[in-house]
């Protein structure tokens, strides 16, 4: 039976990548540094050295690209759909999260406008021009996050009548 993480298993890669990412590192390195062993020492000090790392450029589109972009077949797919059933919401995914402990409201505010800054697709609608569908990508602004409070009230007592809105 074999135990424990593969070198390059998921979780070990994963947390490799998250380390190099915050690494203004060239390319060179990863060659002049075959193992994780050699690799490490050199991931340390570049982090131990960097007092501000700066944030990763947008991912965007190529520099030549001019005007909109037209749609991705599967963009043409979707814009086809809203333009039979606009209010349909066929691919909308939903989902919900439960979250337990304490939650830096700031942090996530944080992580959501970065995250949206970094991806076009998140600001990607879609447009019309003479008559074809095309892209439109939004400029990066401040995601919208409100915060309700709640309060937790206790369960009534089982065997209390309800009585509340009864004549």
């Amino acid at each position: 039976m074999r135990t424990g993480l593969p070198l390059f298993g998921p979780a070990w890669r994963g947390a490799l990548t998250a380390r190099l990412e915050q690494v203004d590192h060239p390319l060179r390195l990863l060659f002049e540094s075959p193992t994780v062993g050699s690799l490490a020492p050199r991931v340390s000090a570049a982090l131990s050295s960097s007092a501000e790392l700066a944030p990763p450029p947008p991912l965007s589109r190529r520099a030549d690209a001019v005007g909109p972009a037209p749609l991705s077949f599967a963009q043409q797919r979707l814009w086809f759909l809203h333009q039979m059933e606009p209010e349909g919401a066929a691919y909308n995914v939903p989902a919900a999260l439960r979250l337990s402990g304490g939650l830096d409201v700031a942090a996530l505010g944080r992580t959501l406008d970065e995250v949206v800054r970094r991806h076009e697709v998140l600001r990607t609608g879609f447009g019309s021009v003479d008559g074809n569908p095309v892209q439109l990508v939004q400029e990066p602004r401040p995601v919208p996050l409100p915060v309700d409070a709640v309060t937790v009230y206790e369960a009534p007592d089982p065997d209390t009548p309800v009585t509340a809105g009864v004549p």
